[in-house]
């Protein structure tokens, strides 16, 4: 569903719930972790320093899990609908930004 490359690692999140970590720095791909989330990962963003991954679900969650050995935890619990998007500054892993399935219209201006 998606992916992120850090640093000769691949993270890739799938359907299954399932967050792989996939060394490719050698040029053959060897599964070194994987955990399983609530439902579909379909987002993955790396902190700015690289230790830690964001990753949104389609049940709403966002999940901070730590790049080295995928030990996560729940971030936030607020979202009503998939989280499609997560994304940090340029400049700072203390902040990030997410979009989800949820649309707002009202008086024809969507939000």
């Amino acid at each position: 569903m998606c992916f992120a490359i850090v640093d000769g690692f691949l993270y890739t999140g799938g359907g299954d719930g399932k967050l792989k970590k996939v060394n490719i720095a050698s040029g053959s791909w060897a599964l070194e972790k994987e955990v399983q989330l609530d439902s579909k990962i379909i987002s993955i963003s790396p902190s700015i320093d690289k230790k830690e991954l964001i990753c949104g679900t389609t049940n709403g969650k966002i999940y901070r899990v730590l790049a080295g050995d995928l030990t996560y935890l729940i971030h936030t619990d607020a979202h009503v609908n998939s989280v499609n998007d997560i994304a940090f500054p340029l400049t700072s892993s203390d902040y990030f930004a997410t979009i989800d399935d949820a649309v707002f219209i009202a008086r024809d201006k969507i939000y």
